[in-house]
Protein backbone atom coordinates (compact mmCIF):
# COMPACT_ATOMS: atom_id res chain seq x y z
CA UNK A 1 0.00 0.00 0.00
CA UNK A 2 1.29 3.44 -0.89
CA UNK A 3 2.07 5.81 1.97
CA UNK A 4 -0.60 8.28 0.83
CA UNK A 5 -3.22 5.51 0.87
CA UNK A 6 -2.10 4.27 4.28
CA UNK A 7 -2.24 7.79 5.74
CA UNK A 8 -5.69 8.28 4.27
CA UNK A 9 -6.95 5.01 5.72
CA UNK A 10 -5.46 5.69 9.15
CA UNK A 11 -6.88 9.22 9.43
CA UNK A 12 -10.33 8.08 8.32
CA UNK A 13 -10.32 5.19 10.79
CA UNK A 14 -9.21 7.37 13.71
CA UNK A 15 -11.69 10.11 12.85
CA UNK A 16 -14.59 7.64 12.72
CA UNK A 17 -13.48 5.80 15.85
CA UNK A 18 -13.19 9.07 17.78
CA UNK A 19 -16.27 10.70 16.23
CA UNK A 20 -14.32 13.64 14.78
CA UNK A 21 -14.96 15.55 11.58
CA UNK A 22 -12.13 16.97 9.50
CA UNK A 23 -13.27 20.41 10.64
CA UNK A 24 -12.91 19.37 14.29
CA UNK A 25 -9.51 17.82 13.57
CA UNK A 26 -8.48 21.10 11.98
CA UNK A 27 -9.58 23.21 14.93
CA UNK A 28 -7.98 20.90 17.48
CA UNK A 29 -4.71 20.32 15.60
CA UNK A 30 -4.15 23.71 13.97
CA UNK A 31 -3.77 22.01 10.57
CA UNK A 32 -5.95 23.64 7.91
CA UNK A 33 -9.05 21.66 6.95
CA UNK A 34 -7.95 21.71 3.31
CA UNK A 35 -4.65 20.08 4.28
CA UNK A 36 -6.39 17.38 6.30
CA UNK A 37 -8.78 16.70 3.40
CA UNK A 38 -5.87 16.54 0.99
CA UNK A 39 -4.01 14.01 3.16
CA UNK A 40 -7.17 12.00 3.87
CA UNK A 41 -8.13 11.85 0.19
CA UNK A 42 -4.67 10.64 -0.78
CA UNK A 43 -4.10 13.62 -3.08
CA UNK A 44 -1.27 14.96 -0.92
CA UNK A 45 1.70 12.95 -2.13
CA UNK A 46 4.20 14.42 0.33
CA UNK A 47 2.45 15.46 3.57
CA UNK A 48 4.59 17.15 6.19
CA UNK A 49 5.43 14.99 9.18
CA UNK A 50 4.67 17.98 11.40
CA UNK A 51 1.06 17.92 10.21
CA UNK A 52 0.77 14.19 10.80
CA UNK A 53 2.16 14.71 14.31
CA UNK A 54 -0.39 17.46 15.01
CA UNK A 55 -3.25 15.26 13.77
CA UNK A 56 -2.00 12.32 15.85
CA UNK A 57 -1.88 14.53 18.94
CA UNK A 58 -5.64 15.15 18.64
CA UNK A 59 -6.06 11.41 19.23
CA UNK A 60 -3.54 11.50 22.12
CA UNK A 61 -1.07 9.52 20.04
CA UNK A 62 2.61 9.82 19.37
CA UNK A 63 3.90 9.50 15.82
CA UNK A 64 5.05 6.00 16.74
CA UNK A 65 1.53 5.06 17.83
CA UNK A 66 0.02 6.63 14.71
CA UNK A 67 2.30 4.65 12.39
CA UNK A 68 2.02 1.45 14.45
CA UNK A 69 -0.82 0.12 12.33
CA UNK A 70 -1.14 -2.69 9.80
CA UNK A 71 -1.81 -0.09 7.08
CA UNK A 72 1.87 0.85 7.16
CA UNK A 73 3.12 -2.70 6.74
Amino acid sequence: MKLSNALSKRIFELAIKNDKTFYELSKLSGVPTSTIRSIASGSSKNPKIENIEKIASVFNMSLRDFFDDESFG
